[in-house]
């Protein structure tokens, strides 16, 4: 059974709200109504992640979303530091002033660097337990529906496709979409494969 575990990090816990709240309600009725409210709200708008014991319980998940990582903000300096790494220096990228008047009005993050990031989302995003080792298998699919200017925050959202047995293990696609906050269109769409090997 896959379970979803958001981290002491990701989730706020209940005594910020009894500060806050001291002193103005004060009978136990009150109080679990507000820690029940609470609790909904924070599962409903944190970020989570789904945990399985087992390889063998990912078939279960397929079609049904996982959950996503925390935002990302895309400054420049990430989308350098890119650039110094690919030796893609082109202007839309790193050029700031000669990006002012370009179709985008500001800088934009290469598309392969978006596409890198699904590899800081993919573990916030699903853990698979009682292995012995996962591999990167590749991908399928990538898709790049619309750009990322600087300034953005970004986040990978993950979803099961496709589960089948390989030797010795179990073979995953996980389609990871990385929205814009604020935009209707994702950054990019990937179909990743990933291979799990029970211990």
């Amino acid at each position: 059974m896959a379970l979803i575990r958001a981290t002491q990090e990701r989730l706020p816990s209940l005594h910020v709200v009894n500060e806050h709240f001291e002193g103005v309600f004060n009978d136990a009725t009150t109080t679990q109504v507000i820690n029940q409210r609470f609790l909904k709200f924070t599962v409903e708008n944190c970020e989570m992640t789904t945990v399985f014991n087992h390889p063998s319980e990912l078939a279960s998940a397929i079609g049904k979303p996982l959950g996503a990582s925390d935002w990302l903000l895309i400054d420049q300096g990430r989308i350098n530091c890119f650039a110094e790494a690919t030796g893609d220096h082109q202007w839309i990228h790193v050029d700031p002033e000669k990006a002012k008047d370009g179709p985008f009005g500001k800088c934009i993050a290469h598309g392969y660097l978006t596409l890198s990031l699904v590899n800081m989302f993919l573990p916030q995003i699903i853990d698979v337990q009682g292995i012995s080792m996962g591999v990167n298998y590749g991908c399928e699919k990538i898709r790049f529906p619309s750009p990322v200017p600087v300034g953005s925050k970004v986040r990978g959202v993950g979803e099961i496709i496709d589960v089948q047995e390989v030797k010795g293990g179990v073979q995953s696609v996980l389609r990871v979409t990385v929205e814009i906050e604020g935009s209707d269109r994702p950054a990019c769409v990937v179909d990743t494969i990933s291979r799990y090997f029970p211990e």
